[in-house]
């Protein structure tokens, strides 16, 4: 199941509890619903989009559920219960559809962010994650240097072959990578 967000807006100034954004969201190439949040702690507002009745929607958020309920139980584990592995996370099963397509959101919003954040950082200098997980910049100075070229990638491989360096991955493996790292999980 692909899901996307599809005009999205978010305010960062709005956000204090949770994300304040808005944004259609596409479920396999078609557009499911609408989501919105004010920012201000509440649940996420959901609204059925044109030619579509509120239980088509709730069908949907059921679709989201079953498809996603597992990675979400898998990270809600990671999150919460890291320090305390007898504990049991059996509680996620029982969380509404529309919670469960509230996290999986929060989730892509949070990639968003990540990502525009990667995408600035990998404009203007080399991100490497060293052997221990530390990710580290590297910046090249120079008089009008203002984009890395690939010339800068390959004197990055050079001088730390055993460094992984993320300009040189796929987007979306750099992307995990680098918000491993962010996060501070153990990579």
């Amino acid at each position: 199941m692909n899901i996307e967000l599809k005009n999205f807006k978010y305010s960062e100034f709005m956000s204090q509890e949770t994300y304040a954004f808005e944004t259609t969201v596409w479920v396999d190439g078609k557009r499911a619903f609408t989501a919105e949040n004010s920012g201000q702690g509440g649940s996420d507002y959901y609204l059925p989009v044109k030619g579509q009745t509120r239980n088509d929607m709730t069908k949907i958020h059921k679709q989201i559920r079953d498809h996603h309920l597992e990675k979400v139980s898998n990270d809600m584990n990671k999150t919460f219960f890291r320090n305390c592995p007898d504990e049991d996370n059996e509680w996620v099963k029982n969380l509404s559809d529309e919670a469960i397509v509230e996290i999986v959101i929060a989730d892509l919003i949070k990639r968003k962010n990540y990502a525009k954040d990667m995408k600035r950082d990998l404009k203007k200098s080399i991100l490497i994650r060293k052997p221990d997980g530390v990710l580290e910049v590297m910046k090249f100075k120079g008089e009008g240097r203002k984009k890395i070229e690939e010339c800068h990638i390959n004197y990055a491989k050079r001088k730390h072959p055993d460094y992984l360096i993320l300009n040189d991955l796929p987007f979306e493996e750099a992307l995990d990578v680098f918000i491993t790292y962010m996060e501070g999980e153990d990579s």
